[in-house]
């Protein structure tokens, strides 16, 4: 665990100390709105002393004692989800990140609604690498909404991370941005901005270290965008590039950056200049056929799109995009190709289901237009049902 995200948990641990010490000192704390008898029993006493020693172990900073006690009484009150919590944190908190999945689930089973307890999952299985199920677990916390926000940034980081070591970095990208404008200055929000910007699929703590200072250049170069005058950034990046002239990924992040803030026939200089570097990029290729796109010359856009597809014939960005270039151009029947390629490489993507839509609408074919609208419509209720961390 990188230092940035020990120092947050262990802030979290203390918070979540404190949050449980007067209710679990009351026998039957964190059951679910279980009663105290007239008069209690012999382990019903034995679980209120325990419960009230862990918790003074526990702020005192004796983990091991803590732990130790949390357990014997969780022995005698397996249900006692403040218990299961505050074992999840001291274990996380020592980076047994394993033993920390395990008692955030036990946590779960008896509150499945509790979306910290998500999010500390999240954490947990993102340390053990399990970077699917991590998303997905993201998506429920985020879902029932994150009530800390250092928690919840802390989630929306590791979603970034995920989705940079999965290869979507405009996802992660816009993630970071949004991280960027509250969390000023934080090096480990530069590093992952970094690996964003220049496309480099690896986790912060992964980084080579002769590539990490151009990295964490990029990174600061796009933290300072989120709040300095467009002109200032590009000066940085003109002055970054002057020194690395040619870096594979470099221009790619200037031409990004300058297609974000609409300086579109700057970007497309850049993104020609990226591909002179680097033939293969394909995401340079797609930005090339977006701006195009959105320039209103999407006959401009097909050759690149186009090669898009034939260095990445699996990517359902890669058929998307080229499927809209045709539709903008009135070509349904290679709209239709391309755009029904990518609903079958990416079928709960509401966006392709609404391009194919539109697409047979072209071709006058209603019956599949109105039942790709239909998916579309079910699509975007599942997201407002259970949002993307985003």
């Amino acid at each position: 665990m990188n230092s940035a995200r020990y120092r947050t948990l262990a802030g979290l641990l203390a918070i979540g100390a404190c949050q449980v010490t007067t209710a679990a000192r009351s026998v039957g704390a964190g059951l679910g709105g279980a009663q105290e008898p007239q008069a209690a029993s012999a382990p019903e006493a034995k679980f209120k002393q325990l419960s009230t020693d862990a918790i003074e172990a526990q702020e005192a900073g004796r983990s091991d004692e803590a732990l130790s006690l949390y357990r014997k009484a969780l022995e005698i009150q397996p249900k006692w989800a403040d218990g299961w919590g505050n074992v999840g944190m001291l274990l996380a908190n020592r980076q047994d990140f394993k033993g920390a999945e395990s008692a955030f689930h036990r946590l779960l089973d008896i509150n499945p609604k509790d979306s910290s307890a998500w999010a500390m999952l999240v954490l947990s299985e993102y340390e053990e690498g399990k970077l699917e199920p991590a998303f997905a677990d993201l998506q429920r916390a985020r879902a029932l909404g994150i009530p800390d926000a250092s928690l919840s940034h802390l989630a929306t980081y590791h979603a970034a991370l995920i989705l940079i070591q999965q290869g979507e970095f405009p996802m992660a990208n816009s993630l970071l941005t949004v991280l960027a404008k509250v969390q000023v200055n934080n090096p480990d929000v530069v590093k992952a901005l970094g690996l964003a910007a220049l496309c480099i699929p690896t986790a912060p703590d992964k980084v080579p270290a002769d590539k990490e200072p151009l990295i964490v250049r990029v990174g600061q170069i796009q933290m300072a965008a989120a709040h300095a005058p467009t002109d200032e950034t590009v000066a940085e990046y003109e002055k970054l590039l002057s020194d690395e002239p040619a870096t594979p990924g470099l221009h790619y992040a200037f031409g990004n950056f300058l297609a974000d803030v609409r300086r579109y026939d700057r970007a497309l200089a850049e993104m020609r200049s990226e591909l002179q570097i680097n033939p293969k990029n394909v995401l340079a290729l797609l930005e090339l056929d977006l701006i195009n796109v959105r320039l209103g010359r999407p006959q401009e856009g097909v050759p690149y799109a186009e090669k898009a597809v034939s260095l990445a014939p699996q990517a359902y960005a890669t058929h998307y995009a080229l499927g809209w270039t045709f539709y903008k151009l009135g070509r349904s029947d290679r709209a239709i190709r391309e755009l029904e390629q990518a609903a079958k490489l990416q079928p709960g993507d509401a966006k392709a289901h609404y391009a194919l839509s539109e697409a047979y609408r072209l071709a006058h074919r209603k019956s599949d237009a109105m039942r790709e609208s239909q998916i579309f419509d079910s699509l975007k209720q599942q997201e407002k049902t259970n949002p993307s961390p985003q």
